[in-house]
Formats: C-alpha cells, structure tokens, sequence
C-alpha cells in the first residue's frame, strides 16, 4: 500500500488494489455519439424526428486515429462521453414544457441543457 494511503479503521472496509491483469481483462466500453437535448421549442425544426432514424454511432475507433490532431479529438470525445446513462429522467420529461418550469432548467443561450444528452445506443426504429 502506498505511504500516502491511510487504511480506514475498519481493515476489511479498506481499499485495495486490483493488479494490472484486471484491468486487462475488463471490455472496452463504447463511446457513442451524443446529441444535445434542446428545450421545447428551442429545436431546429426536424430535430427530433431526425435523432429518431438515426443508427448508433461509435465515435472512439482507434483505427482511424491518424494524426496529433486526431488523438487530440478522440481525447475530447472521450473526455466529454456520458458516463452514466440516466434512466430516471426519460424522454418524455426533457420534451415537456412543464418539466422545465417543475425542475427550473437553466439552458444554454442556444436553447440546449449543458449536462444531459441523447445518446443513441439502439435502433429506435
């Protein structure tokens, strides 16, 4: 155990370290493509029904990595990909008006909620 790490009082409570072998052997999680979630009546027209033919989307492929600025990017992408798929708010909260005023969103100028997204991970056709 490193020096900087105190043990919690209870030993059996404390952390501990999984050596290199599991982090190995653990998947790949995916990184799909993430769309803003616009406020009602914030949207471009046709938004809404374009997300909803849309396939998912792989946006982390280490394949087509090329460039410094291409790392650069995927870095972005990983960096800002939802982490946490929220299953308690559901689509039809985010495009209902009265949610907003219930939960008082604060937008973006642009109409969109800095913190969540829609994120295809499945056909929705």
């Amino acid at each position: 155990m490193p020096a900087t790490e105190l043990p919690l009082a209870t030993v059996i409570a404390s952390a501990k370290h999984v050596n290199a072998s599991y982090y190995d052997a653990m998947s790949v999680r995916p990184i799909y493509r993430s769309y803003a979630i616009y406020a009602p009546g914030r949207e471009p027209h046709g938004y809404w029904e374009s997300l909803k033919l849309r396939e998912p989307e792989i946006v982390f492929d280490v394949s087509k990595l090329r460039t410094k600025s291409d790392w650069i990017r995927a870095g972005e992408l990983v960096f800002h990909a939802p982490t946490l798929f929220d299953r308690t708010t559901t689509v039809a909260q985010v495009r209902s008006p009265d949610w907003y005023r219930h939960i008082g969103v604060k937008l973006l100028p642009d109409g969109t909620m800095p913190y969540l997204s829609y994120v295809i991970r499945e056909n929705l056709t």
